[in-house]
C-alpha cells in the first residue's frame, strides 16, 4: 500500500483540478453534460481506488463525506 506523502499529494492535486474544471462548467449543453459525467467518472474511479487502498478521503485533501454525485448536481444556470 502506497501511502507516502508526494503520491498523496499528486492524488489531492489531480482530484482537487477535476472537481475544479467541474465547476467551471457554465452551461447545461449536451456537449457540457457529457463532460460533466467525464469529470464524475474520473473522481469516482480516484475515490474507489483510494477505498481500496485504504486512503482516506482526508488524507486527499476531501471531507470525509465527500461524493463524487456533486459534480453531476452542480450545473450552474447561464447568466
Amino acid at each position: 500500500m502506497i501511502k507516502n506523502r508526494e503520491t498523496l499529494v499528486v492524488i489531492e492535486e489531480i482530484t482537487a483540478s477535476l472537481i475544479d474544471s467541474a465547476e467551471q462548467i457554465e452551461s447545461d449543453s449536451e456537449f457540457d453534460n457529457g463532460r460533466r459525467i467525464a469529470y464524475y467518472e474520473a473522481v469516482s474511479t480516484i475515490l474507489s481506488q483510494c477505498k481500496i487502498a485504504g486512503i482516506d478521503l482526508e488524507s486527499i485533501g476531501l471531507k470525509k463525506d465527500f461524493s463524487p454525485e456533486i459534480i453531476l448536481k452542480k450545473q450552474r444556470k447561464a447568466a
